[in-house]
């Protein structure tokens, strides 16, 4: 049975697995090897609270440990994690994910997104064995993030992700949100994931997907088209067969720069409303903190795609000075 998340007013947290009810408390302290998630939204700490309790990361490095070998099959169920967000309820909750509008801030639910991913790729690399260490997950790639419609904040959500597909070292991860009312789709995100040896940092195996339903197999052949699309790019690329695509690409950037010569040598003549791309370039400078690291001690994926995206948001609405709308994501490597 897939993993149960649920908040209420004053923010305790209850997962199901196989089963068994547990309660924890939502503000994590004194966690075991590290507190990264003590300064996250209250779905980020609990998702990460449950990876630690799979496994001891203080003595993940340990010279008793060793890396695993055996694999086995996981069901998708024994890695799905699902999370409600009580909005329509509980008015701390909307405090922490409302932006200067009055609307969902989506920087967060990125961070969540990503929280959620790696809190899945680590349940299925999990090999049960306390005499192995934990293999490093990393974010490989995002492929897309899609926002069907606007969150409402006065609307009941669930954030739900599973395991599609599994390669050799790499894994997808499907990670959505819909209206917990009538199960409406109202964003959907794939993850891209890659195992590495905690010591060696080469590539490691990882457990194998046991898909069980039709609808699981079909997510599975799904992603499977996929990894195979991208790995015959990634060939074409490296073989220069790419060069077709290049070469147009680099002919349609020529063709803009050329027609926005005269806006730049005669400014005086440019139509009204133009506005040269230079222009509206706006850069932060961050000095990452402990504060923004993942539970291995690394800068979070969650923050930095936040950061990105706020970045983004403010872009686009001093350029057009009024409240952007987000749509969607594109590739994020």
């Amino acid at each position: 049975m897939p993993r149960l998340l649920t908040l209420c007013r004053r923010m305790p947290f209850i997962f199901r697995h196989m089963g068994r009810l547990k309660p924890i408390n939502a503000c994590i302290r004194g966690l075991s090897g590290s507190s990264a998630g003590i300064v996250k939204s209250p779905v980020t700490e609990a998702l990460w609270k449950l990876r630690e309790e799979q496994a001891d990361i203080t003595d993940a490095k340990s010279i008793d440990l060793s890396d695993p070998t055996h694999l086995i099959a996981k069901r998708t169920s024994e890695s799905a994690v699902t999370i409600e967000y009580p909005f329509s309820t509980d008015e701390e909750l909307r405090f922490r994910y409302s932006n200067a509008f009055g609307f969902i801030r989506m920087g967060i639910i990125l961070e969540d997104l990503d929280a959620m991913a790696g809190s899945i790729a680590f349940m299925h690399a999990d090999d049960a064995n306390p005499a192995t260490r934990p293999l490093v997950l990393v974010t490989a790639s995002v492929d897309k993030i899609e926002l069907a419609r606007p969150i409402l904040m006065d609307e009941d959500a669930e954030m739900y992700g599973q395991v599609t597909w599994t390669g050799s070292s790499s894994m997808e991860i499907c990670v959505a949100m819909r209206r917990k009312a009538d199960g409406e789709e109202l964003l959907k995100a794939l993850f891209i994931f890659v195992a590495r040896e905690q010591v060696s940092g080469k590539a490691a195996k990882i457990n194998m997907l046991q898909p069980c339903t039709d609808s699981e197999q079909g997510l599975f052949d799904g992603a499977a088209e996929r990894a195979a699309q991208r790995k015959a790019q990634r060939c074409a690329l490296a073989q220069g067969q790419n060069n077709a695509i290049l070469q147009k690409r680099e002919h349609m950037v020529n063709t803009m720069v050329q027609a926005a010569r005269p806006f730049i040598t005669l400014p005086a003549l440019s139509p009204p409303g133009t506005v040269l791309m230079r222009d509206t370039l706006i850069t932060n400078t961050l000095v990452t903190q402990p504060q923004h690291q993942n539970t291995a001690g690394r800068v979070f994926g969650g923050f930095l795609m936040r950061r990105g995206f706020e970045l983004a948001f403010s872009c686009a609405y001093v350029f057009s000075g009024s409240r952007p709308h987000f749509y969607c994501v594109d590739e994020v490597t």
